[in-house]
């Protein structure tokens, strides 16, 4: 299965890109992007994400992060329903406000 670079599209004037699925098995590709994605699952039992190789189970509730460049992908039983809400944060934003508060210390 090939890996594909996400390009991510910022929200107008805001570091970052938020998304939401809301559907029966959803799934994303093999993929890897240069921003830090922070990921909650609203509902739903047994969504898998793998992450540099390794597979993970979240429930409810659950909250995950996803380092820059990690090659992931999700997926869902095919009888259940998911409702998943993440955020993939610009990563020069962030090393630009890392460098900056480091700088005014």
């Amino acid at each position: 299965m090939p890996i594909a670079y996400e390009e991510i599209d910022n929200l107008a004037r805001l570091p970052f890109k938020f998304f939401k699925r809301s559907n029966y098995a959803p799934k994303a590709p093999t993929h890897w992007h240069t921003g830090i994605e922070i990921d909650y699952l609203v509902s739903g039992e047994d969504f898998k994400v793998v992450i540099a190789g390794q597979t993970h189970h979240y429930n409810s509730g659950d909250i995950w992060a996803i380092d820059r460049s990690q090659i992931h992908a999700a997926t869902g039983h095919k009888d259940r329903y998911y409702y998943v809400m993440g955020l993939i944060i610009d990563n020069n934003f962030l090393e630009k406000e890392v460098q900056y508060k480091f700088l005014c210390k």
